[in-house]
Formats: C-alpha cells, structure tokens, sequence
C-alpha cells in the first residue's frame, strides 16, 4: 500500500513478527545499527502495542531499556505519526522520572 511522501510501508520479514519479540530484539541487539532495524519495524507499525510496549520501556530502571523505548517513540508511526500527544507526554515525563530514581535509589517514597 502506498503511504504519504512515496514511502511505501514495508510488508514480509521482521514486518511480521510481534511487537515482543521486536522489542527483546532491539533491547538484546549487539550494536545499534542492528536494534535500529527492529526499532525501524515499530515505527512503521506504530500501533497502541507498540506505544504500550514502549512507555513500558522508558519507566524502567534500565538506562538502555528507556533509550530504546524513546527511540521507538520518537519515530512512532511513520511516515504519518500515532499517538502524538501520548508519546509526547512520556518523553517530556522521562527526566523527571529518572532524576527521581536517582535521588531515591529506586525506593518509592510517599
């Protein structure tokens, strides 16, 4: 199918897999050029799976989990973008998030 600015949205291959196994791919891959290959894939598909998956992502307490969950949303559905506000709202919560761990070492203080 032919999508907006003459990209036409990819099919077959890792278009095909699901969102999880995208995810533990890009998180586990060697090097970035080959997570950038998985991530791409989420992009492209750009479903509430993949913004689900992603949020996930950038609350975790991995530094490397929450670049690759604000990578994914950075580019979410393209080359039209789902979920704008939504992403938004992650990313712009994201540094508070992680300063708050860091001055509570992870514990949650009411």
């Amino acid at each position: 199918m032919k999508e907006k600015q003459g990209l036409e949205r990819p099919t077959g291959g890792i278009h095909t897999w699901h969102v999880k196994t995208l995810v533990r791919r890009a998180i586990n891959a060697k090097n970035y050029d080959t997570a950038r290959t998985y991530i791409a894939a989420l992009h492209w598909r750009g479903t509430k799976e993949v913004l689900d998956a992603a949020t996930s992502l950038c609350h975790s307490k991995n530094p490397h989990e929450r670049s690759i969950g604000a990578d994914i949303l950075g580019q979410l559905g393209v080359p039209e973008r789902t979920f704008p506000n939504e992403a938004l709202r992650t990313l712009h919560d994201m540094p508070m998030a992680c300063r708050y761990r860091q001055r509570t070492n992870g514990v949650k203080v009411p």
